[in-house]
């Protein structure tokens, strides 16, 4: 065996004045996955060598996932440098928003919480308005699509891969190829696990509409950290067919916090429970840190300041920015404080405090209560205990902080003195998520030659089939043999949460 995937003949072609047609071998960076954070993406592809996460222009891992409207678009990098100067035009978290109906409760909780325009879309055919924002795009007021602008930013980083590849190919025609010829074949792209299916069908129309062509699969992204760690263990000859090795998944990223049991044997991994909590990331940490800041602010120069600071929306993403850095240098065990010094934070009025590590955490502690629920949901759903557990992975770059790390060992019965609290950390926080979604694609991909590994995922809703029948007929409805009765009604549950996916049922219906 070979940790390595073989890499089978890629080429495209060019044609010249003469209209003579030359194969020129393409880079392996045509197979990718990409990891769609709320707050960064990153994209990973396959090669020879196995997967490699691409930096981009600025020789960054990570790309700030918003899209910037102005006299042109911007996107990743170059969108970020802009946002606080042009928030109203700056679209971030469209991950959160991607599928939903403008009524919905969740668009709109998520709504309140930025600082550009939303609007209702009407469509032709009927149905829930959809969700578009409004922005200035070269000086006329233009309404685009959520999904849209999440494809924009996937064909951004599809663009990654384009320029990187033309920069490292050594033949000389490449120069003759426009990056857009050169954007990958085969993606596969990680999205959270509570997505459901209108979520991932309204996500993938984005793409479409950007012009992405070849996406093989959107993967969940516990799943795809757990491919991540799995496979090479598989190639070391790690796991038995007697035996499964039981891992549970902790992933907390910039707005959600997933949980799952993972069972791997020799060959496959099958996940065995998966919950969450869609409504706890990191950004909940930063929003508490943010608010203290707004209440020491107003207390120090009351009847001084022209109103609330978080009803600001630039004040508010001043303090949001500084934050999230108070968050980031509080992480590390042993810090014990933060300083903060935020030049004219409001009507030209500067702010200077200390946060210390014990006020940090007594802010927290109504965030880290909500650690335990998905978590003994989780094991309970699997059948297993603590003790069951082979491994604690943690992922996400809010499992940094210190007292959530803390928080999970003790629920978890951990040992509070061993490194990282008894927690493993082998997996790249940041990248696993984007290295298992490229693993899948070269699996799936036809340009690769990959050892089978199989996935059994699991199945997060319910679905239902509903037939046009007159309720005083009756219908006997026939899954796999088993006759569901003569009841009157037109649905049936054809696979109940928990399912193991793929998998076929089938179904007869007989009117009676």
């Amino acid at each position: 065996r070979s940790a390595s995937p073989a890499r089978a003949d890629l080429c495209w072609t060019t044609t010249d004045d003469d209209g003579k047609k030359t194969c020129v071998e393409r880079d392996i960076m045509s197979v990718v996955g990409i990891d769609f954070g709320a707050q960064n993406a990153a994209i990973a592809a396959a090669g020879r060598g196995g997967v490699d996460v691409i930096l981009n222009g600025n020789s960054q891992r990570l790309n700030p996932n918003m899209v910037g409207f102005n006299e042109s678009r911007t996107m990743g990098e170059a969108a970020a440098s802009l946002a606080m100067s042009n928030y109203k035009n700056t679209i971030t978290n469209m991950k959160r928003l991607v599928g939903l109906a403008f009524e919905d409760p969740r668009a709109q909780a998520e709504m309140k919480r930025l600082p550009y325009q939303c609007v209702p879309m009407k469509h032709a055919s009927g149905g829930p308005d959809s969700i578009g924002v409004k922005v200035m795009y070269n000086n006329e007021e233009t309404i685009v699509s959520i999904e849209a602008v999440a494809g924009m930013m996937v064909k951004h980083m599809g663009g990654i891969s384009a320029a990187k590849a033309a920069e490292h190919s050594t033949d000389s025609r490449m120069s003759d190829v426009t990056d857009e010829s050169l954007l990958p074949n085969d993606w596969v792209i990680a999205v959270p696990s509570y997505y459901t299916d209108a979520q991932k069908r309204a996500f993938l129309v984005g793409c479409e509409i950007s012009g992405i062509r070849g996406i093989l699969r959107l993967m969940n992204e516990t799943t795809a950290t757990a491919l991540a760690y799995g496979i090479f263990k598989d190639i070391k000859k790690e796991f038995t067919h007697e035996s499964p090795t039981n891992v549970l998944f902790l992933d907390m990223g910039a707005t959600s916090y997933s949980v799952s049991v993972i069972a791997f044997v020799t060959g496959k991994l099958i996940v065995k429970s998966s919950q969450y909590d869609a409504d706890l990331g990191g950004r909940d940490f930063d929003e508490l840190i943010a608010h203290w800041i707004a209440k020491q602010f107003e207390d120090k120069y009351k009847g001084k300041i022209s109103g609330k600071p978080m009803e600001s929306p630039k004040v508010r993403l001043k303090l949001l920015a500084a934050a999230e850095k108070a968050k980031k240098t509080l992480s590390p065990a042993g810090v014990k404080e933060a300083r903060l010094n935020i030049e004219c934070l409001m009507d030209d009025l500067d702010f200077h405090a200390v946060l210390t590590a014990d006020e940090y955490e007594k802010l927290s502690a109504p965030l880290l209560a909500r650690l335990a629920a998905p978590l003994e949901r989780a094991l309970a759903e699997a059948e297993l205990t603590p003790k069951d557990l082979e491994s604690v992975e943690i992922v996400g770059g809010s499992t940094r902080i210190s007292c959530l790390k803390r928080t999970l060992a003790g629920i978890l019965g951990l040992d509070p003195n061993a490194t990282n609290n008894g927690l493993s950390t082998t997996m790249n926080a940041d990248e696993s998520v984007a290295r298992g979604a490229a693993l899948q694609s070269a699996i799936l991909s036809p340009r690769f030659k990959v050892l089978p590994y199989e996935i059994i995922e699991y199945n997060p809703y319910p679905v239902k089939i509903a037939w046009d029948a007159e309720v005083d007929q009756g219908v006997e409805v026939d899954l796999n043999g088993d006759t569901e009765g003569n009841e009157p009604s037109n649905s049936v549950v054809m696979f109940d949460r928990g399912s193991a996916f793929p998998c076929v049922r089938r179904v007869t219906l007989r009117r009676a």
